[in-house]
């Protein structure tokens, strides 16, 4: 199980838990992210995110499939 956030929460800041890191958790987490209003936490059963559209490219086009898959760690910055 993936669990990533938004560093520490030194600052107190209001938690936004985002749980499922799909298309729309993972817009969902970063957009949050850069309001810098809110620690983020997402909170999926994997450790990255999967470009699953661009996996077909990535048969046909090498080296392409390292940018299909995206750690969570380095998902959020704040």
């Amino acid at each position: 199980m993936g669990v990533t956030g938004s560093q520490e929460n030194k600052e107190k800041k209001p938690v936004a838990l985002i749980v499922g890191g799909g298309y729309a958790g993972v817009q969902c987490a970063k957009s949050l992210d850069e309001t810098d209003l809110f620690f983020v936490v997402l909170i999926d059963r994997k450790s990255y995110f999967l470009h699953n559209v661009a996996t077909l490219r990535a048969t046909v086009e090498e080296n392409f499939s390292q940018k299909i898959l995206i750690p969570y760690d380095r998902l959020l910055t704040n």
